[in-house]
């Protein structure tokens, strides 16, 4: 509703079919109260992955999964919290669509093509929290290998299966000549994939 009698006077408020003008003058005081009612169909996430700065061969090590809310600032409050702790990006920020009448959201490592641990996001606690990290132990490889691929694939269940993934490698201090391995790493980090079942 117009709270002026003037609508050309400042302080006076425009309301269209999708949003609304507010125009006010030096000193001018409002209280804007507007009931909302809206049911959020799809929610949309970030999940970045992290890796500890150093890592040894033959030492198990935890890769840190971070799933929070598309919100600004929230992306550089994570990505200092994991530097104090000495941990860096493996895969660029991954987004994530959760619809929110489905179900929980299962996050899974591969190890070798097969499921090797699972974790369980539940709808309700993605809801309630703006952020989730989600801890995953990648145990040391048997074999003497100077790099390892880690996927990691998160899956909403529902009528509708929507399940991403991303690939990104582990190089072991003491592997190869670094370069190649930054060209390595460049083409798996590029590997992300979203899929309809």
């Amino acid at each position: 509703m117009r709270s002026s009698s003037s609508p050309d006077e400042p302080p006076y408020c425009r309301m269209y079919k999708g949003h609304l003008e507010l125009y006010i003058g030096h000193g001018a005081d409002w209280w804007v109260l507007i009931p909302l009612e809206q049911q959020v169909i799809r929610q949309q996430l970030m999940c970045t992955s992290y890796i500890p700065k150093n890592v040894e061969r033959g030492k198990e090590i935890e890769v840190h999964l971070q799933v929070h809310a598309d919100v600004p600032g929230i992306d550089a409050e994570v990505l200092l919290d994991e530097k104090h702790q000495s941990y860096r990006k493996a895969h660029r920020s991954v987004p994530f669509s959760i619809i929110s009448d489905s179900g929980d959201v299962r996050v899974e490592r591969d190890c070798e093509g097969k499921m090797a641990e699972t974790k369980l996001l539940s709808l309700k606690e993605i809801h309630n929290r703006m952020r989730h990290k989600v801890v995953l132990k990648v145990p040391p490889r048997e074999e003497d290998t100077a790099f390892n691929v880690i996927t990691i694939t998160l899956t909403q269940s529902g009528k509708l299966e929507v399940s991403r993934s991303m690939s990104f490698v582990i190089i072991y201090e003491g592997g190869r000549d670094l370069e190649m391995n930054d060209r390595q790493t460049d083409h798996v980090r590029g590997t992300s994939k979203e899929s309809l079942y």
